[in-house]
Order: C-alpha cells, then structure tokens, then sequence
C-alpha cells in the first residue's frame, strides 16, 4: 500500500509539472522550475534535515507542503530570503506547492525531508 502511495504521489507531481508547461529540473542540492514565460524558481536545498529556501520570485504569495496522503502539513507566507523551516516534520516525502496571488499553483515539486 506504501508503495502505491509513493508511486501515485511521484506520477501526480510528475503530471502537475507537465501539464502546466513547465520545465523541470532536479540537481542534488535543489530543484528549478522554468516556466514557459521564462519566470524560473528554484526550491533548496532538495533533500533537506531542516529547512528550505524559494529563490526570491515576485510572483509567489505561498508555500504549502502536503503529506503524502494529501493532508495540509505545513503553509508559509512567501518572503524574499526567508528561510523556511520544516525541522519538526517526519522525515518523508512532501509535496511543496507555490501559490501566487490569485490562488493558481505556479510550480508543485516532491520534497525529500531527511
């Protein structure tokens, strides 16, 4: 049952990131987005022990984080340099989504929590 969890969660990302005609990149130390009207976010470092930071972007309002049975475990209102911490969270998988002002989700990514 874990495994079709993680699978399912892995799939979704992979297609949320698709379907909004977004690039994606991941490196070991964060994951960059590149959407098609050249606005690029990066989230890091990816995986993390403690804490995260959003690369500093205009058009973020939010950062959520689910767990991966899709419960709300986590939101940050967006601060340029602001370092986000995540420390007393399980160790696990996450997806961190990034809202802009009007609601929309303008990148979602799994987030390796060490």
């Amino acid at each position: 049952m874990k495994q079709l969890l993680l699978s399912l969660f892995l799939v979704f990302g992979l297609v949320l990131t698709a379907s909004a005609q977004r690039e994606f990149y991941y490196s070991e130390s964060n994951t960059v987005y590149r959407g098609s009207n050249g606005v690029s976010i990066a989230v890091y470092p990816n995986p993390t022990s403690d804490a995260i930071t959003i690369s500093d972007n205009d058009l973020v309002k939010s950062i959520t984080l689910y767990n991966l049975v899709g419960k709300r475990v986590r939101q940050f209102r967006y601060y340029k340099g602001e370092v986000y911490n995540i420390e007393e969270l399980p160790q696990g998988l996450y997806l961190l989504q990034l809202i802009d002002n009007n609601g929309r989700v303008l990148a979602s990514t799994r987030l390796n929590k060490l």
